[in-house]
């Protein structure tokens, strides 16, 4: 065997290597790991995240927001690429600390008509679908996609912890993170337990801050 053939064999080697490296990587994004905190675990925080006004958010998000669902919709589900055609129900974006720091918005689509009347909306029919999306501006000035959040109304029958409300995430790529009853189901299981403290009074709902909503 020749110096070059061994040094061409070397190279492909440390290459196979390194992509399979870079694979196991989680997207450079945004973390997909959950926090925990004592016995309980949080949605995926970020380190450093930059303290700017909603109205600049605002400006971020439109500059973002069809590269966002662009890469959401890489997950093949057709759901993803409309969802920004619903009723969005934020006004500007705020940062959520129960969703890592990110900033996220609210949309809904017709079945959860009621959504509109927040903590009055009383129980949402099946069907009914939520959604929120996130993105992240750092102290460093970088905007990175975040998860989305999705919950769906499913029929009567269905349990979660929460209701009969399903949990989905997708990672800022559009891969799974998990799917109540389904892939991954573990992952979106801190979801549920904590929609579940909302109370059945509020659907298991969470809604966002007052200065945010949509009036």
């Amino acid at each position: 065997m020749t110096r070059q053939v061994r040094t061409s064999m070397w190279r492909g080697a440390s290459l196979l290597i390194l992509m399979g490296m870079l694979a196991s990587l989680p997207f450079p994004g945004d973390s997909v790991a959950a926090e925990p905190d004592g016995d309980q675990q949080l949605h995926p925080a970020i380190a450093g995240p930059a303290n700017i006004s909603p109205e600049r958010a605002e400006e971020i998000y439109q500059a973002i927001r069809e590269r966002l669902r662009d890469q959401y919709a890489q997950s093949g589900d057709p759901l993803f690429l409309a969802y920004q055609d619903w009723k969005r129900f934020t006004r500007l974006p705020y940062r959520a600390g129960s969703h890592g720091e990110r900033f996220v918005h609210h949309y809904a689509n017709e079945k959860a008509e009621k959504y509109r009347k927040y903590e009055k909306a009383g129980p949402l029919p099946a069907g009914s679908i939520v959604i929120k999306d996130s993105f992240t501006v750092t102290e460093l000035g970088q905007v990175m996609h975040g998860p989305l959040f999705m919950m769906e109304k499913m029929p009567e029958g269905f349990q979660s912890g929460a209701g009969t409300w399903r949990f989905m995430m997708l990672r800022g790529d559009g891969s799974i993170v998990g799917l109540t009853g389904g892939t991954n189901s573990k992952a979106v299981k801190f979801c549920a337990e904590c929609h579940a403290k909302a109370g059945a009074e509020h659907d298991f709902l969470y809604f966002m801050p007052d200065e945010a909503r949509l009036k």
